[in-house]
């Protein structure tokens, strides 16, 4: 009886993303993949890069709800980042400094804020890019060898 094997599927990534976690800004550059045998007809190109202020600061649902409900007109994505998880939420960046009074964090450890960065980053990237819910990402970090 031959012995069936199983050959793991490569998944195309339709975004890479590069982030720096540095203490004065959360710097991102983001490259959506070609599609293979698709034409750009206007030929731009489909990079671009964004900073978010280093600010995080944990916030209720309450909170959250009362900014969304009070804000006028719509801010760029970067500028209203938040994420949430298992009922806590996480305001970074623009809106974490200017709205829910965050701080950069600059004596804890750049990884203790990275998950919550990392997820409002790729939000930023899948508005900006308008991308559906689901996609594949090639995401590399830059974080320091002793973090």
């Amino acid at each position: 009886m031959a012995k069936a094997t199983t050959t793991p599927k490569t998944v195309m990534p339709q975004v890479v993303i590069s982030i720096d976690f540095g203490g004065s800004d959360t710097k991102v550059i983001a490259e959506k993949v070609p599609v293979e045998n698709a034409k750009d007809v206007l030929g731009k190109s489909h990079s671009f890069s964004f900073a978010m202020s280093p600010e995080v600061s944990v916030v209720s649902a309450e909170s959250l709800r009362d900014y969304t409900n009070s804000r006028i007109g719509n801010a760029s994505p970067e500028y209203s980042a938040w994420v949430g998880s298992h009922d806590t939420y996480t305001a970074v960046g623009h809106l974490a400094k200017h709205r829910f009074h965050g701080n950069p964090g600059l004596g804890e450890l750049k990884y203790e804020r990275a998950i919550a960065k990392t997820l409002a980053a790729v939000w930023v990237v899948q508005q900006r890019l308008a991308l559906p819910n689901k996609f594949n990402i090639a995401l590399s970090a830059l974080l320091p060898y002793s973090e």
